[in-house]
């Protein structure tokens, strides 16, 4: 399973839930890829004190991480 912008998704148990059932094996032993802006896209994060992808984290058993360095979607000027 591939899902973009979950810094949107993995804030909702609710939502986690009904995804990991959709995943062979589930989060901690099945294939996903999630993809997100954890530092300036993160809308609900407004209303939660909880670090939303740490909470994933523990959910899944851990995960590597990697961040982008470089903006790949938008030209500078847009992205600032």
């Amino acid at each position: 399973m591939v899902i973009d912008e979950a810094q949107d998704i993995l804030i909702n148990e609710n939502w986690l839930d009904c995804i990991e059932l959709a995943v062979d094996k589930g989060f901690s032993s099945g294939n996903w890829y999630i993809f997100g802006d954890f530092d300036f896209q993160n809308l609900y994060s407004l209303y939660s004190s909880t670090n939303i992808l740490e909470s994933f984290q523990q959910r899944t058993h851990g995960f590597p991480t990697f961040k982008l360095s470089i903006n790949c979607r938008n030209i500078k000027k847009v992205s600032d």
